[in-house]
């Protein structure tokens, strides 16, 4: 959690998802040719990370479940490197 809040992409300030997708969808204005993508965390969604990004025109969220000794993402752990 700590790497994650540490993140350049990470909102600390973010509190809903349409407050993440008003951020990434100003971002995408300016540039549509890139694909902008946020961390995000929310109380909604205990335990997880959300990662959000728009590809072409919608918000896609994806969730990462963080675990005391690594975290889970497109079904895989992923364990915490010492």
């Amino acid at each position: 959690m700590r790497e994650a809040s540490n993140n350049t992409k990470f909102l600390p300030d973010c509190h809903t998802i349409e407050d993440l997708e008003n951020i990434l969808k100003k971002e995408k204005a300016q540039d549509p040719n890139r694909i902008p993508y946020k961390l995000a965390v929310f109380p909604c969604y205990p335990q997880h990370i959300v990662l959000g990004y728009i590809p072409k025109n919608a918000l896609v969220k994806e969730f990462i479940k963080v675990k005391p000794k690594g975290y889970f993402f497109h079904e895989t752990y992923h364990k915490q490197i010492q």
